[in-house]
């Protein structure tokens, strides 16, 4: 059992971890979560858990201003966008496809089914749009355009890092066993020498 406060633990818990029996985690003043029971119903979402919790903004990465975690989760439901999300997951994924995978990503955030080239693109057009539906004293909240490409880019790199900290660091079964004392309760222990991967992050283009 994991007790936490933190509501971040019982997502990297869910996400792409190893499957454990009898490992559950709960929160002072909360219900108790099995893992196992919560991962199952998910199927192949789970996977793209640590991508969608840090791309939509989390301690280390920055907010969506008016788009959620709930948008972003409905968009997994889509298997291209999965494909999308998966790339952050690869170990050895290259600086150029990390970067297209996540203006895509922001695209269909943004656009829905629609079909831009780019981000940019795509902001000209939510602008134009907009301001042909308001009122010439009307204000307009830059905030809500989708970022620029090159600000995407940044953006995505930094979920990236994010990503492969959480999953390589945290829940790599080379770097951790876990051992299952009385009354179920477990504990990490260090299986080894606890050593960074070779390839942490992006390459240098």
């Amino acid at each position: 059992m994991v007790i936490a406060t933190d509501t971040d633990v019982l997502l990297m818990m869910i996400a792409p971890a190893p499957r454990f029996n009898n490992l559950s985690f709960v929160s002072p003043g909360s219900r108790l979560y099995d893992i196992e029971s919560v991962q199952e119903p998910l199927k192949s979402k789970r996977n793209c858990l640590l991508f969608l919790h840090a791309i939509t903004g989390c301690d280390t990465t920055s907010a969506l201003f008016k788009k959620g975690k709930k948008k972003a989760w409905k968009l997994l439901d889509n298997p291209d966008v999965q494909n999308l999300a998966n790339e952050f997951n690869r170990r050895d994924a290259r600086k150029e496809s990390v970067i297209s995978a996540g203006e895509k990503f922001f695209t269909k955030l943004y656009a829905g089914r629609e079909e831009y080239q780019s981000l940019d693109e795509l902001r000209g057009r939510i602008y134009a749009r907009t301001l042909a539906k308001q009122a010439v004293t009307a204000s307009f909240e830059l905030a809500s355009l989708p970022p620029t490409s090159a600000a995407a880019e940044q953006h995505s790199l930094r979920t990236y890092l994010q990503v492969i900290l959480e999953f390589y660091l945290l829940f790599s079964r080379k770097n951790w066993d876990f051992l299952k004392g009385c009354s179920s309760l477990t504990g990490p222990r260090l299986a080894g020498p606890f050593t960074c991967p070779d390839r942490l992050g992006v390459e240098k283009s």
